[in-house]
């Protein structure tokens, strides 16, 4: 990425914007799933690795056209399974940043400013909620994440029990 000129930075970015946009855009006109079959995408994928590298916009337009259309669109209106988050277009855009900057979470000495704001927030909800002061939390990346925290907190609030048992419902 740092090697590009800014131009072609720039050319790239506005591409995969009229990308996104025109993918919402078309949204309600598609179908909601609009996959294909393994066999057909192998045929389409399966190839050798590449020799030499390619055009920056030729691999984007390949990734739209042959992986990331082929999906369920999750976003659409009469999509029902699978329910993750809805993005908006801001944190789409929030996505962008945070892949921009290169941002690693991982302590306090490498992203002190995340990790402030992540601490401000965790202490709205102490707010909201009224829990007691020293009360903490953490953000994660979504609800796979922070059920796990869950059950390694739960686990360790039981005092670690030899046996766990966890009750589940679909």
């Amino acid at each position: 990425m740092l090697q590009m000129a800014p131009e072609e930075m720039r050319e790239l970015a506005h591409h995969v914007t009229d990308i996104l946009v025109g993918r919402v855009e078309g949204l309600r006109s598609g179908r909601a799933w609009e996959g294909d079959f393994k066999d057909a995408l192998a045929q389409r994928l399966d190839e050798d690795p590449p020799e030499t590298g390619r055009p920056a916009l030729d691999v984007i337009d390949r990734a739209v056209q042959d992986v990331l259309t082929n999906t369920l669109r999750l976003d659409h209106p009469r999509s029902f399974g699978f329910v993750p988050t809805c993005p908006t277009w801001p944190g789409v855009l929030a996505d962008f940043m945070v892949s921009g900057f290169n941002v690693n979470v991982a302590s306090w000495i490498v992203a002190s400013g995340p990790s402030q704001l992540e601490e401000v927030v965790v202490g709205w909800f102490q707010s909201w909620f009224g829990l007691p002061e020293g009360a903490g939390g953490l953000m994660t990346s979504g609800g796979s994440a922070a059920a796990l925290h869950a059950f390694v907190a739960a686990r360790e609030a039981a005092g670690n029990p030899d046996r766990p048992v966890a009750y589940m419902s679909d």
